[in-house]
């Protein structure tokens, strides 16, 4: 915002903008323009994270898998659908290589993982549990617990990072670029 001043000697707060007619971002929250901004990293930063968490468990082992759809923990308001990555296994000579890939590019290669997919390195298969009971059992002995919910998961390290969104020459920002680009990806992305 810069302070504008008329003939009278009011001084008001206007946007600054570009040649196009679109708010010239700045770091504080002055701005409806502002908000949506920093509404949309914020919102983007969740599914980020959200997508690299997948609904089921694949192991790093040593027999081949053919690619499998998953769902992740980022959600598509508009297709009204969970967004997929792809898992397969395939054989590099020594035993295997489990590879993941993102729905945006799975399609940009046909359908497939294409020719860069990402590969679990280092820590494979590290497994976690998580468990709710009906009281604190941290410090204490389990006897007398009752575990009312369990989940476990299967962690991999991997080379590279999945996105939910097309990331254009390695840049993130298109998303939030501009006022309209953001509510959009808002709309489509919101935390459910």
């Amino acid at each position: 915002m810069e302070e504008v001043e008329d003939e009278e000697g009011n001084v008001t707060l206007v946007p600054v903008t570009n040649a196009d007619g679109e708010p010239i971002y700045t770091n504080k929250l002055e701005t409806y323009e502002d908000s949506l901004r920093i509404a949309a990293k914020i919102t983007y930063l969740v599914n980020f994270v959200r997508y690299h968490f997948a609904d089921n468990s694949v192991f790093a082992d040593k027999t081949e898998l053919a690619p499998n759809e998953m769902v992740t923990s980022s959600y598509d308001k508009q297709l009204e659908l969970f967004c997929k990555i792809h898992v397969d296994r395939i054989s590099n000579g020594e035993g295997t290589d489990l590879r993941v890939c993102d729905d945006v590019t799975w399609k940009k290669n046909g359908n497939s993982m294409g020719g860069n997919p990402i590969r679990t390195i280092g820590e494979k298969n590290v497994l976690a549990r998580d468990i709710s009971c009906n009281t604190s059992p941290a410090g204490v002995v389990m006897r007398g617990k009752v575990i009312q919910a369990s989940s476990a998961a299967v962690i991999h390290s991997i080379d590279g990072y999945l996105n939910h969104t097309e990331v254009i020459d390695g840049d993130h920002t298109k998303t939030w670029e501009s006022t309209i680009k953001a509510k959009r990806y808002l709309q489509r992305y919101a935390i459910r």
